[in-house]
């Protein structure tokens, strides 16, 4: 018997093939599926990251127009009364940590009230007018918005921006009416959060250690960050460039927090993900080497157990075709290879009977 292409080995082999070839499909698989799964759940968790931060930061910025709405409910403002006027916002600002300053312009443009929290010198203020805003470059902005709200008589979101305190600022700006007349412009600074707590805040909440989160003013200047920013992300003037960071291999998310004027950008590197991704591999790739290790013995044992069967047949016919006497093949087997040794042993039993009767009717012949 050849061994090469023997019946035992050809089972073997083939079963040994399917099994390695569907570990080696599902291990593939498995790997694929995983990985999208993984860097999809990443990619999950830099958006609630964005989302979180930018949600408390618009609790703030509500609450912030609801200060202010307040405010200009009040009827001092509508008394025309500088004195008792600047005593009330100097009382507002005090009982309120929300409020950094608070200007109150009369309709006609000038200043009627100032109060700042840092308690500055406000003799610097006397003598503002906010219709000459217009002419200065820097407050050019600040003039259009005080115009809209007046036009409007509703309340304008003016800008988001950083202190020289370390506050991160919105500014809104709102008309003071009453019965159906404008007494008032109310221009005020709403503090959301201090830079330092802020940014301790955003470095617990990094979706990882080499994570990045940064918020950003209208304009896409960095106010805030935590983490490192690839340098190819930020430009000269401090801009953040949002698409560089796909580019630099980097899971990204942008939440825009509409009422404090602002971005929440958070970002994380793929690499972050990467070390579990090649242990999730190197994993998969063990157990595959295992379970084809095991398909290697089990294919051998159960080609053995189909083989052995007709491995008896075999041996017995051969020893019929020498005329040597055979004994019944006592092996159970079921299917196809149970019928062929049934039938092998009922042609030897009748071998046997009919050599039997050969033998007795030549023995009485011959006696």
């Amino acid at each position: 018997m050849n061994i090469r292409f023997s019946l035992y080995y050809q089972i073997a082999v083939l079963f040994v093939a399917v099994s390695v070839v569907a570990i080696t499909i599902s291990g593939w698989l498995s790997y694929h599926e995983s990985r999208r799964v993984i860097l999809s759940q990443a990619a999950a968790a830099v958006d609630n990251v964005a989302a979180a931060i930018g949600a408390g930061l618009n609790q703030r910025a509500r609450d912030a127009r609801e200060a202010m709405q307040r405010l200009a409910a009040n009827e001092t403002l509508c008394t025309g009364d500088s004195e008792s006027i600047q005593k009330f916002l100097a009382a507002a600002l005090f009982s309120s940590s929300m409020f950094n300053n608070i200007y109150y312009f009369s309709p006609q443009g000038p200043l009627v009230a100032v109060a700042y929290a840092d308690n500055r010198d406000l003799g610097q203020y006397a003598g503002e007018n906010y219709l000459k805003y217009g002419e200065n470059p820097a407050t050019a902005n600040l003039y259009q918005d005080l115009l809209k709200a007046r036009d409007q008589g509703s309340l304008v979101f003016s800008r988001f921006f950083k202190s020289d305190s370390g506050r991160l600022m919105s500014s809104f700006i709102l008309p003071v009416q009453a019965g159906g007349k404008l007494k008032g412009i109310l221009s005020c600074g709403m503090v959301l959060d201090q830079t330092s707590r802020l940014g301790k805040s955003m470095e617990a909440m990094k979706p990882a250690p080499e994570a990045c989160i940064a918020l950003l003013d209208h304009q896409g200047r960095v106010l805030v960050q935590t983490g490192t920013i690839p340098p190819e992300c930020i430009d000269a003037e401090n801009l953040f460039l949002a698409y560089s960071m796909r580019a630099a291999g980097y899971l990204f998310s942008m939440h825009l927090v509409q009422d404090a004027g602002l971005e929440v950008c958070v970002g994380m590197p793929e690499t972050s993900v990467t070390g579990l991704l090649n242990h999730l591999r190197n994993r998969i790739i063990f157990y595959m080497l295992l379970i084809a290790f095991l398909a290697v013995i089990s294919g051998l044992r159960v080609a053995g157990v189909l083989i052995k069967p007709l491995q008896l047949l075999i041996a017995g016919l051969r020893q019929l075709r020498q005329g040597r006497a055979v004994d019944r093949i006592e092996h159970r087997a079921s299917g196809e290879a149970g019928e062929a040794l049934e039938a092998f042993n009922e042609l030897n039993d009748k071998i046997r009977k009919d050599a039997m009767l050969n033998r007795t009717w030549t023995d009485l012949w011959n006696g």
